[in-house]
């Protein structure tokens, strides 16, 4: 696992995987931890930060610049759209309380 800083790849010292971590409910390791190592990016291939997630939620439109940069009505509360995967969308939109 690795941290992003500006051109380089900041690789983590963790023993567990990011699944590992969010299934733990640790996630705040993956912040604290030390760097083991550091590497250009683009020099080390990235994989899916989560390997099977067992659900992907798209939040659209809830940011108010890009809401007013597009020309849309700024939305009064995040929408969530559900959707399946090949393009197919199975759920429609639905607004969080």
């Amino acid at each position: 696992m690795a941290r992003i800083e500006g051109e380089h790849l900041c690789l983590l010292d963790l023993a567990l995987s990011l699944d590992d971590l969010i299934r733990g409910g640790q996630l705040d390791r993956a912040s604290n931890a030390s760097v083991r190592d550091v590497a250009a990016v683009g020099t080390v291939p990235m994989l899916a930060p989560v390997r099977r997630p067992g659900k992907i939620c798209i939040v659209g439109l809830n940011y108010a610049d890009r809401a007013r940069e597009i020309g849309a009505d700024v939305p009064s509360h995040p929408r969530f759209l559900r959707g399946g995967f090949g393009g197919r969308q199975s759920g429609g939109c639905h607004r969080a309380p």
